[in-house]
């Protein structure tokens, strides 16, 4: 990685996020039809919805069973509601659904077998070691989905950051330079990160460019599945600028 990036310019990437149908605005166009689309955004987004449970007051298996029955109701009832919404921020419309799930009787007089209800993706107690994690703070529910949704927005783009820095070989030297992905190196890191990877200084701050341009790219590319067209980019970014900015933690590693 090191010795390919002495023989490339220091310039930023010029790529652009390439905003091709995203899958939010793929819900919206198929009259609610689009439910694979759907089941793919809640997924990625599942932790948010648990974290919301838990700052409501639930316990981790409540908050748990409540995240798949709301789920349930979204993919089997409420997808159906969106054509005359037509709702543009998907963060959004997925945080007043939750609100209406909240102010149901909660657990469900009729709850359905936890078979027939959506699985979550990784094991509750993953989600519960994180939002040990990240609920140091008061903040109500409401705030606290949408900072867990920045956050799951950064934690999918350094995945997708590490995916590729794997796939090219250059797994030692991206475990070296992650934590610049959101923190600004200093002087000190490049004398010192040069002297580990036994190249000099410029070749770092080309290489930790590159990849944090690498990053906001990504970044923009997770916002972009969740809203319905390129004009609301802008408007997302500062939100999520806004959401770190307040105290949060960054992103699970």
């Amino acid at each position: 990685m090191v010795a390919r990036e002495q023989g490339q310019s220091s310039q930023p990437s010029t790529r652009s996020l390439s905003f091709a149908p995203t899958r939010w605005s793929l819900v919206l166009a198929a009259s609610g039809q689009e439910r694979a689309s759907l089941e793919e955004l809640c997924a990625r987004y599942w932790y948010p919805v648990y974290a919301y449970g838990r700052r409501a007051g639930l316990a981790p298996e409540s908050a748990e069973s409540f995240t798949r029955h709301c789920f349930h109701e979204i993919f089997e009832h409420r997808i159906a509601t969106l054509q005359a919404q037509r709702p543009v921020r998907f963060r959004e419309w997925l945080l007043a659904e939750l609100r209406r799930c909240m102010a149901q009787d909660w657990p469900p007089p009729c709850a359905l077998a936890p078979s027939r209800l959506p699985q979550p993706p990784l094991p509750l107690t993953q989600y519960e070691e994180r939002h040990l994690r990240e609920s140091r703070d008061t903040i109500a529910p409401e705030q606290g989905f949408r900072r867990s949704f920045a956050i799951e927005v950064l934690h999918r783009a350094q995945e997708r950051v590490r995916a590729e820095a794997l796939e090219a070989g250059h797994q030692t030297m991206y475990g070296q330079l992650e934590r610049f992905l959101t923190d600004e190196p200093t002087s000190v890191d490049y004398t010192e990160l040069a002297q580990s990877l036994h190249t000099s200084p410029m070749v770092l701050r080309i290489a930790i460019g590159r990849l944090r341009e690498r990053f906001r790219e990504l970044v923009d590319a997770e916002l972009a599945e969740t809203i319905t067209d390129q004009t609301e980019l802008a408007s997302e970014r500062r939100a999520l600028r806004e959401l770190l900015a307040d105290g949060s933690d960054p992103p699970p590693s």
